[in-house]
């Protein structure tokens, strides 16, 4: 038994020894396997965190595109709303006269909008910096994280999955530097765009004001000259009497004159006529006087001149040519007429109202003593012009004339009264002179609006005989003799005897010798056929005792 257990011994130990080497190994291999496992943990450690830092980069450049599309979106409506101010502003550019001032403020308000514009444009050029210089870095940052990845790349063969998925990263990032790369070059653009509408902008201010100083410098010459005649304005009188009212200016004259007759012209050939007559006389004023004197149109026919430094016989001196001058101009067979007066200041103690009002009285007896003789010219002038004009009125005019005599001889009339009588037969027509001559020589019926302007002629003959003395008792009747004895006549429809004689006596005669008259648009009625026409119409357009009178004793002796 002991030697059995002697010979088992040996094999016991080699096999234990035998063991512990395979122990040893395995403690060996077990050191080797955790060393490895804690190297992986590491490197599983590291691919974590450079995970991490992948999504926060990534997360990032997420957050820094979407700010770029809102700071893209936010310039567009920068854009937007600048169009939509330059459209206001050109708007703004047509505004009236009287908006002036308004104007001013808002070209202040322009001026500081333009600055705010040069502001925000250099605020977009401080950004555009920004970005490209945010771009620099993150192309710095791309290179360094393509740098990374290649070391990581060497480092994780092994690791399929990671450095696909880094390929992918890689190629997110490679697309978002090529939109960042478009992004940029679209702000170049939108720089270009607002550089050049800086620049019109600029140029539009710069006409803009060229402009606002044109009609600045119209203003003030409209504000001191009249519109009409371009002489100064009496605003502008009045200022120069009180700059020139001074001792270096003395003797200080002022004339006043005004144009005898100018309602005639008005009232005759119309406004235009009355303003050619203004316009000749204050070229002659401009003619006859000198640069350093004020001349000027202080109201409708009224002109004043401030004379500085003169003497009472320079003033005469100046009043005669003026009057001569004026003599030699003709408007429509009118000579222009003019009066005039003035006065002299040796001292500054007087103030305007007191020269104008001496010039004035002196002016108004020169008027007095010419004014009549002026008008009654005109008058006759007007007269003349409408017969020579117009043959049939004038032959006319003078059977009118003739046959109202004849009634009132028939009526005993006196001889103050056939003469008056004859020359509202004459000048009954006179109103005639501002009618069209369309109108007045239209060969056939007149249409309604044709013979409304037609019956204007009766009173704009009243106003024309009213305004000169000597015929301004035929007036009335210019004015009545196409009243009806029934009151359907014009313009005022009179009925019977509300109708005065002699504008009854003068509608008798009118039509008669209208109706036995050749007209361009019909024929002449025979004696017979005229006194018949009378006898139907007599109570209702004429007088019957008139028509009587004129059938019994009138016609018989014609």
């Amino acid at each position: 038994m002991n030697k059995k257990t002697t010979n088992k011994l040996p094999y016991t130990e080699k096999e234990r020894a035998f063991q512990n080497e395979e122990k040893a190994k395995r403690a060996a291999e077990l050191l080797t396997a955790n060393k490895e496992l804690a190297f992986q943990n590491e490197e599983k450690s590291k691919r974590a965190a450079e995970l991490a830092i992948a999504n926060k980069e990534l997360k990032f450049q997420n957050l820094e595109k979407s700010k770029r599309a809102a700071e893209l979106l936010i310039a567009n409506k920068e854009l937007t709303f600048q169009n939509e101010e330059k459209s206001k502003r050109a708007a703004e550019l047509v505004l009236a006269n009287e908006e002036l001032a308004f104007q001013n403020e808002e070209k202040a308000k322009r001026a500081a909008e333009l600055a705010i514009a040069n502001k925000e444009l250099k605020f977009q050029n401080e950004e555009k910096s920004k970005r490209a210089a945010e771009l620099v870095l993150a192309n710095e940052e791309l290179a360094f994280q393509n740098e990374e990845k290649a070391k990581r790349a060497a480092e994780l063969l092994i690791a399929n999955k990671e450095l696909t998925f880094q390929n992918e990263e890689k190629s997110k990032r490679a697309a978002e530097l090529v939109l960042a790369n478009e992004e940029l070059a679209f702000q170049n653009e939108e720089k270009a765009k607002r550089a050049a509408e800086l620049l019109i902008a600029n140029r539009e201010l710069t006409i803009q004001q060229a402009n606002q100083k044109k009609r600045i410098e119209e203003i003030i010459y409209i504000n001191d000259h009249d519109y009409m005649t371009n002489l100064c304005n009496r605003r502008y009188c009045v200022e120069s009497f009180e700059t020139l009212n001074n001792p270096a200016n003395m003797p200080l004259g002022i004339m006043m004159s005004d144009i005898n007759g100018l309602k005639i012209f008005n009232d005759a050939y119309g406004h235009d006529v009355g303003d050619q007559a203004l316009k000749t006389v204050a070229a002659v004023l401009n003619e006859t006087f000198e640069a350093k004197d004020v001349i000027a149109r202080i109201g409708g026919d009224e002109f004043a001149i401030l004379l500085p430094n003169t003497t009472l016989e320079k003033m005469q001196a100046y009043e005669d040519a003026l009057r001569l001058s004026i003599s030699k101009k003709t408007i429509m067979n009118i000579v222009l007429s003019i009066a005039t007066g003035y006065d002299i200041m040796t001292d500054s103690g007087r103030n305007l109202d007191e020269m104008l009002k001496s010039a004035e009285n002196h002016m108004y007896r020169n008027k007095f003593a010419e004014g009549v003789t002026v008008r009654n010219h005109a008058i006759q002038a007007i007269l003349n012009t409408m017969t020579e004009k117009y043959e049939p009125e004038k032959i006319h005019s003078a059977r009118v004339s003739a046959y109202c005599r004849k009634i009132g001889e028939a009526l005993q009339l006196s001889a103050d009264d056939l003469e008056e009588l004859a020359m509202a037969g004459l000048f009954h027509d006179i109103g005639k002179i501002s009618i069209p001559d369309a109108i007045i020589q239209k060969p056939g019926k007149l249409t309604p609006e044709e013979f409304e302007i037609m019956k204007t002629h009766t009173q704009i003959g009243y106003h024309i005989l009213r305004a000169a003395d000597q015929y301004s008792d035929l007036a009335i009747h210019a004015l009545s003799h196409h009243e009806r004895w029934d009151g359907s006549g014009y313009p005022r429809s009179l009925k019977g005897e509300q109708i005065p004689l002699f504008s009854r006596i003068v509608c008798i005669s009118d039509s008669f010798e209208a109706m036995t008259a050749v007209r361009s648009y019909k024929k002449a009625m025979t004696m017979e056929e005229a006194k018949k026409e009378l006898i139907k119409c007599s109570g209702s357009q004429f007088d019957p005792k008139l028509v009587g009178v004129f059938l019994e004793k009138v016609l018989p002796e014609c």
